[in-house]
């Protein structure tokens, strides 16, 4: 706005230094008419000029008292103003989103707009979710949903275009709520109310300030995805053990130091993150968490991984980046459908040559560890497209030879 400020002490400038040949009421009249056409620079300059004209008190009293109105309609013209071009701003980023970036999810669908609509489209530009909606964003990376709104009412989307009925406030719930989003609301303790809607299906939590989980969440029994990421919490309810639709669990971010026994009692359970917390352990059992695709671990104080991490026959992506692992366990060689294991930044001296019977192995990261060579093994591994060495102390000599192992891999040292 500071153009508008320069021009706006220029004209008051102009104003006091006119000659004062007119009378009083004409800059009264000019002042008039030039407010009444909403155009408060050229007014508040008549005015002006009329105070500096009147003859008496009264009339400079009059012409006062119009200065300051139209110095008040001014202000509020620029914040209209401004305010106007924010939402154009928005528009314009919206816009681009759409249709310079074309964001798609998990690399596979897109948010689109068609006469008037939104929708959401596949990378081969067949229509993946119809465009039925007023408003919508991209799907989130966080956590696999689009906010979108039609005739009047707003939801959450999945990826197959199954809709959950939205509340972002106690004001919004009721019983037909699936989905409640209390992200960003400065929150330090989890609303009573929301233990009365048994019926939730999402619950988004993450950046708030909650140092606890009281222990009726597990009334929340029909939960699949639960939000609790970037907030306060420094351990989670052994009821949670209860929750068992539960699919989704978000807790990075948190000072969270061990999980409670009970959470292998979660079988649903698709995907669990844990990073950037201080866990140093994990509990026994956590291999009977069968189903679990995706286990991201990054950020904690593991020194080891447990045995049973081979019964999670469903992983398809392991990351422990940032730990204090020096050895990875011979079961790890039952990850028959592990994609992506990510070990970066650790203390890892060595490589059990099990670990060259992962058959659907595409990335494996190893970056800044203590690794002074790779075992001969790996070079069974060949689906392997990616390997990241930087920062290990292996001699050149041994480098040329991983090479030749994995003629069809790009290899980073």
């Amino acid at each position: 706005m500071k153009p508008a400020v320069y021009v706006l002490t220029a004209l008051l400038f102009f104003a006091i230094n006119t000659s004062a040949q007119e009378g009083y009421t004409s800059y009264m009249e000019q002042g008039r008419y030039y407010y009444g056409k909403e155009r408060y620079v050229s007014a508040l300059q008549k005015f002006d000029l009329a105070y500096e004209n009147a003859s008496s008190d009264i009339r400079k009293k009059d012409a006062k008292t119009w200065k300051n109105k139209s110095l008040k309609s001014l202000k509020n013209q620029q914040t209209t103003i401004k305010k106007q071009l924010e939402s154009n701003k928005q528009e314009l980023d919206l816009s681009r989103k759409l249709i310079n970036v074309f964001y798609f999810y998990d690399d596979k669908i897109a948010l689109a707009y068609k006469n008037g609509k939104y929708g959401y489209i596949l990378k081969n530009g067949k229509v993946k979710i119809p465009f039925n909606y007023d408003q919508a964003t991209p799907f989130e990376a966080s956590n696999g949903f689009a906010r979108v709104q039609r005739e009047g009412k707003s939801y959450l989307i999945d990826t197959t275009g199954k809709e959950f009925l939205l509340a972002s406030n106690s004001l919004s719930l009721n019983g037909k709520v699936e989905a409640l989003d209390l992200r960003n609301q400065h929150l330090s303790k989890l609303p009573d109310y929301v233990f009365d809607y048994v019926g939730l299906k999402i619950l988004l939590l993450s950046n708030n300030n909650l140092s606890f989980l009281p222990e009726n969440i597990s009334r929340l029994k029909e939960i699949t995805h639960l939000d609790l990421s970037n907030n306060k919490l420094q351990e989670i309810p052994n009821k949670i053990g209860e929750m068992t639709q539960l699919q989704h669990l978000s807790l990075q971010n948190n000072f969270i130091t061990r999980l409670p026994s009970d959470i292998v009692f979660v079988k649903n359970l698709v995907t669990l993150n844990l990073s950037n917390n201080k866990i140093y352990t994990l509990p026994n059992n956590m291999g009977s968490l069968f189903y679990l695709s995706n286990l991201i671990l990054d950020g904690n104080k593991l020194k080891s991984l447990p045995d049973d991490i081979g019964h999670m026959r469903s992983l398809k992506t392991l990351s422990i980046k940032n730990n204090l692992l020096e050895k990875i366990p011979v079961a790890i060689a039952s990850l028959y459908h592990l994609r992506t294991l990510h070990l970066d930044q650790n203390n890892i001296t060595d490589l059990p040559i099990e670990i060259s019977r992962l058959p659907q192995l595409k990335g494996l990261h190893l970056s800044r560890n203590k690794l002074g060579y790779l075992p001969v093994e790996m070079k069974q591994l060949a689906s392997l497209e990616r390997l990241e060495l930087q920062g290990n102390p292996i001699p050149a000599s041994k480098k040329s030879l991983i090479e030749g192992w994995l003629p069809n891999c790009a290899i980073l040292f």
